[in-house]
């Protein structure tokens, strides 16, 4: 009699502990869930390169209004020229040190095989903004800029986290380029080749 409720507690004792183990383990894989979720998105704080578009992503098209308050659609039906956009800021020093270089886009690039559209978030100050154009010369430029004002929900589609960003379009919505920051000298190599600047 003692043996079998010996062997009953210990059957008992048994099931308890792989029960115990088991919602043990589902803790420890909630846990680690939520770490590696935690560390992804610090990853991506810290890297603003990862969460940018990549080369392939495929961009959504959007409307939006430019400076001078008209309003401005961008499409992908695999028609016309390619999109380059120049998202910046005006309170932006590395912007204006990319100015020159994009300035050289707007003058040399063929507008006819590449659209070069300014991107900025709808929360800038206007005259501030007009006023930096100017300052930057890409008004005065052979094609002037044509700037417009994005939404958010834009921006964060287009996963724009970092000034300034140069990001190819082609005319199917894939992404053909992108460059995050200041250019150093490879990355104005090869955007001369995308852009089909002679060097």
């Amino acid at each position: 009699m003692l043996d079998r409720l010996g062997n009953l507690f210990s059957s008992k004792g048994l099931w308890i502990l792989l029960f115990a183990l088991a919602a043990g383990n589902t803790l420890l894989l909630k846990q680690n869930l939520q770490m590696r979720a935690a560390l992804n998105d610090l990853s991506a704080r810290l890297n603003p390169a990862a969460a940018n578009l990549k080369q392939g992503d495929k961009a959504p098209p959007f409307a939006s209004f430019d400076l001078g308050g008209s309003s401005y659609e961008v499409t992908y039906n695999g028609s016309g020229p390619k999109r380059a956009f120049l998202f910046f800021t005006p309170d932006c020093p590395y912007c204006g040190e990319q100015a020159p270089f994009w300035r050289m886009l707007l003058d040399q690039t063929d507008a006819g095989q590449i659209e070069v559209i300014g991107v900025v978030s709808e929360k800038e100050d206007r005259q501030k903004l007009a006023q930096y154009i100017t300052a930057a010369g890409f008004t005065q430029a052979r094609n002037p800029l044509k700037v417009i004002l994005a939404p958010e929900s834009v921006i964060r589609s287009y996963k724009l986290s970092m000034t300034p960003t140069t990001l190819v379009v082609a005319n199917d919505g894939s992404v053909e380029n992108i460059w995050l920051g200041k250019w150093d000298a490879s990355a104005i190599v090869a955007a001369r080749a995308a852009f089909h600047i002679p060097l």
